[in-house]
């Protein structure tokens, strides 16, 4: 029998209850090789025992089954510590022969996470700034569903909540262009927003809605009735985020400009390509239009990145 526990160790104690819960052998776990033997919780943190008949080459179960037990957590027994990675640190260790704990290592794979403009202020925009602060200039949710998503680690909320940003955005484009349709909108629970920037869109504004990025709306829309449709198991890939991510923020921007919004930002149009250098390095490429603006000091470009562990890779 080989054995191994996930330690999630909080970085600042929280207030759970200790306890110590075996695991009786059910019908759930009988056929699967890997099989939980014990969780102990406590306010310095949460540790899951597993065991194997066979030595665990490939940890991607397991370290599906703690995505899951973290999500649970969160979700049934309010451990909102588990919500924020920067509140933890999660080790896995095996036991050997001896019977003593050794961490056990994987290979790591950067990812770019997401992008930031981080441009100069205008006079317009800090006067629209003083208006919001003041109470008086609304600034669009979907502007700030669509920003604060780069900060969820649960790709599948991520992906989710950048979708309903673009839900959202379009809803609050047509109704600012249009205030006529207001009620019919605000009536519809969840208008297909492929129509509406289709067939919908060149009807009203008397032109036709970008083709590509329409047909990358569809495609997402899809993707996200999906993975809310779907099990746990379903979750988008990093760079199918970051891909949405991008697809919206230039539909919004695009609606911007059409309505003269202040929030149009040229750069928002450029295209930025991520070229791979070797497995675990990438570069990121830049238009020239952007390069300009940073020697000219209008704008910083900074980026982050997700160090992923792959799992099916331990380091032996």
């Amino acid at each position: 029998m080989f054995n191994y526990k996930v330690c999630l160790v909080f970085k600042k104690k929280d207030m759970i209850l200790s306890q110590e819960l075996n695991v009786e052998n059910s019908d759930t776990a009988r056929n699967r090789m890997i099989k939980i033997t014990k969780v102990i919780t406590s306010s310095d943190g949460l540790t899951i025992f597993f065991c194997s008949n066979e030595k665990i080459t490939d940890f991607t179960e397991v370290f599906e089954m703690v995505t899951r037990f973290k999500n649970f957590m969160i979700a049934v027994q309010d451990i909102s510590s588990l919500n924020d990675v920067d509140k933890y640190e999660e080790t896995i260790f095996q036991q050997n022969e001896s019977g003593n704990w050794e961490e056990m290592f994987f290979d790591a794979e950067p990812s770019l996470a997401f992008l930031d403009f981080k441009k100069a202020m205008t006079p317009e925009i800090y006067k629209k700034l003083l208006g919001h602060m003041y109470g008086s200039e609304n600034l669009p949710l979907s502007y700030i569903l669509l920003k604060k998503s780069k900060n969820l680690k649960d790709r599948r909320q991520q992906f989710i909540s950048i979708m309903t940003a673009c839900e959202i955005g379009v809803k609050e484009f047509y109704k600012e262009s249009k205030p006529d349709l207001s009620i019919i909108l605000d009536n519809l629970q969840s208008p297909s927003i492929p129509k509406l920037l289709g067939s919908i869109f060149k009807s009203y504004f008397e032109v036709e809605f970008p083709k590509e990025l329409r047909k990358q709306i569809q495609k997402y829309v899809e993707q996200r009735n999906g993975f809310i449709h779907s099990s746990e198991k379903n979750i988008p890939t990093l760079e199918e985020c970051l891909d949405c991510y991008i697809a919206v923020l230039k539909t919004l921007n695009y609606l911007n400009k059409i309505n003269d919004n202040y929030l149009y930002y040229d750069l928002y149009e450029e295209e930025i390509n991520l070229i791979s250098v070797s497995n675990t390095q990438a570069r990121i490429v830049f238009s020239d239009l952007i390069k300009e603006r940073v020697s000219a000091r209008q704008l910083n470009m900074s980026t982050g990145f997700n160090i992923n562990l792959n799992y099916s890779k331990p380091k032996l």
